[in-house]
């Protein structure tokens, strides 16, 4: 019988980029084992389609980083904490130049036709991260290419508008879900989540980079849609964290808020465990609408300029 081939040797390029890049993420933002791994968070998060996840995440199995559980997706099994570089790869250049334009768009100091020469002198940065950060911004919409030269900003109002629309859907959507009469409670993962939701309660700072925050709120969500039992709640749920993002990053630099936020999650979490869905559900119409009624002035953010 002929040997099988190392797996690396089978893995296309990128999909052994974003298995590092997931790895890095769930050292980043401290997922223990048992975290859920979903496509539609990591490609939320990374920016790019889902095959290259599904990809990464088959990758990672293989190695016995995650486990994939059937009808349920992939699961954590490495504890990350432990381990060392090189296996947890150095945050990447591009990542850094998102957050850094994120926080320029909603602060007013990015709008309107950019060169990339120009964004390259300002984040003082190497042209392939930029192009993997434009990619990002692209896909999410909040930037386009003009024909020939040059990057075009969305309309920073009009984006903002479409993103407080998502708000307002998610303010039907989301308690509905935990109004199922299919909702399941599983001990396990919503346990694992809330020990999440806790530790980085327990360790934020003004140090937090805004895109852990975010990707841990869309794991906590996203687990909810999942568990109501009903497919589409979870689809629509995954659709919009990604256009949701702009008015989360808004705010987060309230770091009492941020705080606010997460400890109704973990209160949440306490009530579906006990099963008071009624309950449950009515605190989480208070919890968009705290984000709905959030009207700060000019984003801050730390990772503003070069990175």
């Amino acid at each position: 019988m002929p040997d099988e081939p190392d797996i690396t040797e089978t893995a296309t390029a990128l999909e052994l980029d974003i298995a590092d890049r997931i790895l890095a993420f769930a050292h980043g933002s401290r997922l223990p084992v048992g975290a859920h791994l979903t496509e539609a968070a990591l490609s939320a998060e990374f920016g790019v389609s889902r095959t290259p996840v599904r990809g990464a995440l088959n990758l990672l199995k293989r190695r016995g980083h995650v486990e994939r559980i059937a009808n349920r997706g992939y699961f954590l099994t490495a504890d990350v904490s432990r381990m060392q570089a090189p296996e947890i790869r150095q945050e990447r250049q591009s990542d850094l130049i998102y957050e850094g334009m994120i926080g320029d768009y909603l602060g007013g100091r990015l709008e309107g036709k950019v060169s990339e020469a120009h964004l390259l002198r300002r984040y003082n940065a190497d042209r392939p991260a930029l192009v993997e950060a434009l990619a990002r911004l692209q896909a999410e919409g909040i930037i386009r290419a003009n024909p020939g030269y040059g990057w075009q900003f969305e309309d920073l109002l009009r984006t903002l508008g479409a993103s407080d629309e998502s708000q307002h859907f998610r303010l039907i959507l989301e308690p509905a879900g935990l109004r199922q009469p299919t909702f399941r409670i599983d001990r396990k993962r919503l346990l694992a989540c809330k020990k999440e939701q806790t530790h980085l309660l327990q360790n934020l700072s003004d140090r937090t980079r805004p895109s852990d925050i975010f990707a841990a709120s869309v794991r906590f969500h996203e687990l909810l849609a999942e568990l109501s039992g009903n497919r589409f709640i979870l689809q629509a749920i995954q659709q919009q964290s990604r256009t949701r993002r702009l008015v989360d990053y808004r705010s987060y630099q309230d770091l009492e808020r941020v705080h606010s936020f997460y400890r109704e999650h973990v209160a949440m979490i306490d009530l579906v465990l006990e099963g008071r869905m009624e309950e449950a559900a009515i605190l989480m119409e208070k919890h968009i609408l705290d984000v709905v009624h959030f009207k700060p002035g000019a984003f801050s953010a730390t990772t503003s300029g070069n990175p």
